[in-house]
């Protein structure tokens, strides 16, 4: 009798970007990728408009990705599909325009907190001059240096990073103005933004700290 071998899976496809994905094909692709990844559009209305779409504009997509903001646990269960992890690690970038943006706001209630939730840059873009006849910009070097530094990122083992006293006294000194300025604000699309710069304050520190400690090896 000759023993049969099992048949070998296919090897998981290594992830760090999407674009134009459901949101259950997101999770499925982060369940693979359980470091995490990041959702790209460019046109970030787009998002928005695609929630619920197979659904006849009935779920709860939106209200997933809220929870998935706070890092929490992914647990998705389908007949073709389970997905269990402890933390999730979506992030989500994009552009809007102005007149896009103040449509999807409307009145700007926020009752769920959604725009809360997102890090605004409202820089100003310079003039769309071309300059075709200029020399060739020279290589900075960023792309290699950015490829080795995500390369290092992913080397970093998953562990706590606790703050120092001095971290301690920052942060919390900082805190209190955001609660003060949350307490002063009549808007309450503008007061439950407040908690959330607080969770990104704590983000872009450790993301600092990380980054550095790998660039010195």
């Amino acid at each position: 009798d000759k023993t049969l071998e099992e048949p070998s899976k296919p090897p998981t496809r290594k992830r760090y970007l999407t674009k134009d994905i459901t949101l259950e094909t997101l999770q499925r692709t982060h369940g693979e990728n359980p470091r995490g990844l990041l959702y790209y559009r460019d046109e970030l209305a787009a998002n928005t408009k695609a929630r619920n779409q197979y659904r006849g504009g009935h779920g709860a997509d939106e209200e997933a990705e809220l929870d998935q903001w706070n890092g929490s646990a992914i647990l998705y269960d389908r007949a073709e599909k389970s997905v269990c992890l402890p933390h999730s690690a979506i992030s989500r970038t994009g552009g809007y325009q102005w007149e896009v943006l103040a449509q999807l706001m409307g009145d700007h209630h926020d009752f769920n907190g959604n725009f809360a939730r997102w890090l605004f840059c409202a820089a100003k873009t310079p003039p769309r001059y071309l300059r075709l006849l200029q020399e060739e910009e020279q290589d900075t070097g960023i792309s290699e240096a950015l490829t080795r530094l995500y390369a290092n990122l992913e080397k970093v083992t998953q562990q706590d990073y606790l703050l120092s006293y001095e971290a301690k006294q920052l942060l919390e000194m900082w805190q209190h103005q955001l609660v003060n300025a949350e307490l002063a604000e009549d808007t309450f699309g503008l007061q439950v933004a407040f908690p959330k710069i607080e969770a990104y304050t704590t983000r872009l520190a450790l993301w600092l700290h990380i980054v550095n400690a790998v660039l010195r090896d």
